[in-house]
């Protein structure tokens, strides 16, 4: 055995250490220890009860509609704005002033086609983000249903 203070040797049945004098705290001998518990079967959990529906969810599904009937509306909008005048087949003299004219009534028209173009996709942009807000807010109030 050894001293837990100097780390002294110590013959059996010494109460002291011949070293540092200190007392032994004679240990008792091991007991044996306890057998292990047996495993039992790992059971599942409870089920748990169901929660109430969340607010926060069905204002989000209601926002999320709100927000989808409101682009469909900018959509509308945005489709029966008028682009301006073309003037497709309109053409001036023969002269060089008049070539500029026709230059620039060419340039406007080709303006006017393109805001059309952005026009179109702007609205089908706002129609098909308007049907998918309306889906996925339809889906959260679904939700809370089911």
């Amino acid at each position: 055995m050894y001293c837990k203070h100097c780390y002294a040797t110590i013959p059996d049945g010494d109460n002291f250490c011949p070293s540092c004098g200190k007392a032994v705290n004679a240990q008792p001998a091991a007991q044996p220890a306890a057998p292990a518990p047996t495993p039992t079967p790992m059971m599942p959990p409870p089920p748990r009860p169901a929660r109430p529906p969340q607010r926060k969810t069905k204002a989000l599904g209601v926002a999320l509609i709100l927000f989808g009937l409101v682009a469909i509306v900018f959509g509308v909008v945005a489709l029966s704005l008028d682009s301006g005048s073309r003037e497709w087949n309109e053409t001036y003299g023969g002269d060089a002033y008049t070539g500029i004219q026709n230059a620039a009534a060419q340039t406007a028209t080709n303006l006017v086609v393109l805001v059309d173009c952005i026009k179109t996709v702007s609205a089908l942009g706002f129609f098909l983000g308007g049907l998918v807000l309306i889906a996925v807010g339809a889906h959260f109030c679904q939700k809370l249903k089911g």
